[in-house]
């Protein structure tokens, strides 16, 4: 559907966040993190499956090509299954023509939250929220690439030694490897 905003996909998810298995259903966000007089954008896209990360892009550009590379990335690193949805915001990024073909390309299923409706992808902003909270130095640090290497550390951690009570007290890792 094309309202004029760009492409606009219904809401599949409608707050299911449960699954059965890996790569039945993703989710993907963007964040910003003021860093000085400029911007960095943390774009990341997690299976719901067992909240593993399975990309993420960071740039000082919130656009087509950060969340491009960010699905990329996360084919390289998981076989998507056959009927996937992959749940985003109304963000300019997923309404664009780029992301449409994406979704073609890769037979991916796209899937949009209600206009002004943070909870319709709940997971992606928790995820967001616990990386804020639990590296607070990322509120007044001023350096990029410091700012880069905490963010790449966290997600490493988060994959792999963060355990998770939604998970059973696993890590994602450790969760995807029992399935």
């Amino acid at each position: 559907m094309n309202n004029g905003a760009g492409h606009i996909y219904p809401n599949l998810l409608k707050r299911d966040f449960t699954t059965s298995k890996t790569s039945e259903k993703w989710v993907t966000d963007v964040t910003e993190f003021p860093i000085g007089n400029t911007k960095l954008f943390l774009s990341s896209l997690m299976d719901l499956h067992d909240n593993y990360i399975l990309g993420y892009q960071l740039s000082e550009s919130h656009d087509v090509q950060l969340v491009e590379d960010t699905l990329i990335a996360a084919l390289k690193t998981r076989k998507k299954e056959e009927g996937i949805i992959l749940h985003s915001d109304r963000g300019m990024p997923y309404r664009s023509n780029r992301w449409k073909e994406l979704m073609i390309e890769h037979t991916i299923i796209p899937s949009m939250s209600r206009k002004a409706n943070a909870l319709d992808n709940a997971c992606a902003e928790s995820f967001f929220s616990f990386l804020k909270s639990e590296r607070k130095q990322l509120k007044n640090i001023k350096n990029i690439d410091e700012a880069k290497q905490i963010i790449h550390d966290y997600i490493d951690y988060y994959n792999h030694n963060r355990i998770q009570g939604v998970l059973d007290y696993k890590t994602p890792k450790q969760y995807a490897a029992a399935c």
